[in-house]
């Protein structure tokens, strides 16, 4: 038994279809790979951490500055806070400046994973 053959007119009426590379084939390394993410309670142990190290400006203080400030930071696996940005400003330059000064160059609980946190600080007179 024969195959059956197309015509020249079906054969040219076929869509082209290129064959695939072999690298469309292989999922890429990092999408298999799961991504770090930061050991379990990290979260917790960083609000721990910027409680037990987070002081009032007496330049705000004593001119009854408050507010809050949020923060963006980045920690290496080791704990070494790599960036600081402040995203959200309170309106005092003092406590804007407290909040970076706190992280920046800290050495906090070490996540294991690189870890990018956003966090809202509050100054607030008691």
């Amino acid at each position: 038994m024969t195959e059956p053959r197309l015509t020249e007119a079906e054969q040219s009426a076929l869509p082209s279809t290129p064959e695939p590379a072999l690298s469309a084939l292989r999922p890429p390394a990092a999408a298999s790979a799961p991504a770090a993410q930061p050991s379990p309670g990290w979260d917790g142990l960083i609000a721990a951490w910027l409680a037990a190290h987070k002081s009032y400006p007496e330049a705000a203080r004593s001119r009854g500055e408050e507010g809050e400030v949020t923060v963006r930071f980045t920690v290496a696996p080791d704990g070494r806070v790599l960036d600081v940005e402040v995203v959200r400003g309170s309106g005092s330059a003092v406590l804007d400046d407290a909040a970076r000064a706190l992280l920046a160059g800290a050495r906090v609980p070490p996540p294991q994973a690189p870890a990018t946190r956003t966090v809202r600080l509050r100054y607030r007179l008691e």
